[in-house]
């Protein structure tokens, strides 16, 4: 299977700079060619429990804001290989309701850790300019947001980012920065994702919070 993964990412790539006039990436390539195979592996393994009458997807916990927090502020990036890049923002209030959410598209970036990174960076700015302080931001990167905490370096072009991300974090005592798991993230991937969807065209002015709740 991660055979058959790798010539068909090859293929899309040679699709992409023939027909589409976009640069050869071999980063992309050669980081994300098992994806599908791991998402594939897990969509069957999550079907046939179900199948079988064994998977019970329990409802999840009611949303716990750490102590001394106000708002809990998640964020997730989504990529389209070769091609583009989204972020998806959304700040919940108290008992976890959505106040507002955010898109945003970026061109010609398709580093899923820079993605998540920019991410990350897009909603601390978001937050400030609301004037919001003592935030909880989360995300369900858990490399990146290990970096970040442990204040390490990054030996690649996202190591200015990583900086600015820490010294943002740095500025303001109340804001924290965690990490959790891909199901109670779910909301901003779906507004990542829709976000990447609308792209280039997200600069007409689309209300995600409106989306969301209907």
């Amino acid at each position: 299977m991660r055979f058959v993964s790798l010539l068909w990412r090859v293929w899309k790539s040679h699709n992409w700079v023939v027909f589409e006039g976009c640069q050869y990436q071999r980063e992309v390539l050669r980081n994300q060619w098992v994806t599908p195979v791991e998402e594939w592996k897990r969509m069957r393994s999550v079907e046939e429990d179900r199948h079988q009458g064994r998977r019970q997807v329990a409802p999840l916990a009611p949303l716990r804001f750490p102590q001394g927090v106000s708002w809990v502020c998640s964020f997730d990036g989504a990529v389209r290989e070769a091609s583009h890049s989204a972020v998806g923002i959304v700040l919940q209030g108290p008992y976890g309701v959505v106040v507002r959410a955010l898109g945003k598209g970026l061109a010609d970036l398709t580093d899923p850790m820079l993605v998540e990174l920019m991410a990350i960076r897009e909603a601390i700015l978001w937050c400030r300019s609301m004037g919001l302080h003592d935030v909880c931001y989360q995300g369900d990167a858990k490399v990146v947001i290990d970096k970040l905490l442990a204040g390490c370096a990054w030996d690649c072009y996202g190591g200015a980012v990583l900086r600015e991300v820490q010294e943002l974090l740095a500025n303001v005592t109340g804001d924290v920065l965690r990490f959790v798991g891909r199901d109670n993230n779910r909301v901003a991937h779906r507004v990542a994702r829709k976000a990447l969807s609308l792209y280039p065209t997200l600069i007409g002015g689309f209300d995600f919070c409106v989306w969301l709740h209907s």
